[in-house]
């Protein structure tokens, strides 16, 4: 699992995740939206790593790799890497904040279902598009 090939796979699915999730804010206020992509990389960036490193250990480890199958691990994997960032920030926020007339919800559920959605958007398209790749001489240990 510590092999560079891994990480270099890691590393592409993790930068293609907040491109894709960034997307549809960009297209909708184009010629500006294009300045946000760096903000998604600095918002994305973690919970892209968090679920590009199980989907590249599941894909690397298949014989050969279909385009739903892909996908439907891409998305999981977005799902619950962007889910368990939303509630490690609600948690931190909860933990820093400690004025006793706050009123910081945690288990703030509507939340974290608009990111695992942008995870489960990215997960799709950068499954599918990860699954052409074929991991030949990669093999996982």
């Amino acid at each position: 699992m510590l092999s560079i090939p891994f990480w270099r796979n890691v590393a592409l699915a993790a930068a293609l995740a907040p491109v894709i999730a960034s997307l549809p804010y960009v297209v909708t206020s184009l010629p500006s939206g294009l300045f946000l992509i760096p903000m998604f990389y600095m918002v994305a960036g973690i919970p892209a790593l968090l679920g590009a490193v199980p989907f590249v250990w599941w894909l690397r480890r298949q014989q050969r790799t279909r385009v739903l199958a892909s996908a439907g691990v891409g998305a999981l994997a977005g799902a619950i890497a962007s889910v368990l960032f939303g509630i490690g920030v609600d948690v931190r926020d909860l933990l820093l904040n400690r004025a006793p007339d706050s009123q910081l919800q945690i288990w703030n559920v509507k939340t974290w279902l608009f990111l695992a959605l942008h995870g489960v958007a990215a997960g799709v398209v950068g499954g599918a598009f990860m699954s052409r790749f074929h991991f030949k001489g990669n093999s996982a240990p």
